[in-house]
């Protein structure tokens, strides 16, 4: 449609209408892109901090939480080599005196053979609860390398000496049926003073790890991404 002049009619603002409908030159709607640019820069950049704020976040918790976790860990396995420590150290002293007093009849053997022989070992409580959940919560690995092998090393000793602790609490269970129908003293002696060297040799070796670890103290290690 025209108008008198004959030029076509336009709208309100001086913009062309067809068939009763607006239309905006492409080159307004370039004008207009250009002025939104940075606005929609500006908002994409925003966004973009935003997540990259949220993960770092996200990141610094999880490191913390680890570095606790460990903290926790190292904490537990100390305090449990302690009381290990002291419980062995204790048990040891029954059993050197054990020794003491098997030597002691051996040293008499005209002594009198009716007399018996009281045999009381006594068995350390050592527990591995500690290293057991640091394991099973996965926080051993988050704790220093070097540190945690030599406390691994450490409970498989303890692990040897339980198990050649209990051989021996079964052999004095079982002396009756070992010494045989004459169980005399000197032969019960020889089925005890042997494997109790052994033990008190494990346990010097024991308490000394357990000293070693306690005076380095421990690491927290590494908290961080794996």
């Amino acid at each position: 449609m025209e108008s008198e002049e004959g030029f076509p009619e336009t709208g309100g603002e001086g913009t062309p209408r067809e068939h009763g409908e607006l239309r905006v030159p492409p080159y307004r709607l370039r004008m207009r892109v250009r002025e939104k640019l940075p606005e929609l820069a500006l908002e994409a950049a925003s966004v973009v901090f935003a997540v990259l704020l949220a993960l770092a976040v996200d990141e610094w918790r999880e490191n913390r939480s680890r570095r606790e976790l460990a903290e926790r860990a190292r904490i537990a396995i100390l305090q449990e080599v302690r009381a290990n420590r002291a419980e062995l150290t204790e048990t040891r002293r029954d059993h050197v005196a054990l020794m003491a007093r098997l030597g002691t009849r051996t040293r008499q053997p005209g002594s009198d053979s009716s007399v018996a022989l009281e045999v009381n070992f006594s068995i350390s409580l050592l527990t591995s609860a500690a290293w057991q959940t640091a394991q099973v919560t996965q926080a051993v690995h988050l704790l220093d390398y070097d540190w945690t092998s030599r406390v691994a090393r450490l409970y498989e000793l303890q692990a040897l000496y339980n198990e050649t602790q209990r051989r021996l609490a079964d052999r004095i269970t079982d002396l009756g049926d070992l010494a045989g129908s004459d169980p005399q003293p000197q032969r019960i002696i020889e089925l005890v003073r042997t494997p109790l060297q052994v033990v008190i040799r494990l346990e010097d070796a024991l308490i000394g790890e357990y000293s070693a670890l306690l005076r380095g103290g421990g690491s927290a290690g590494r908290a961080g991404p794996r």
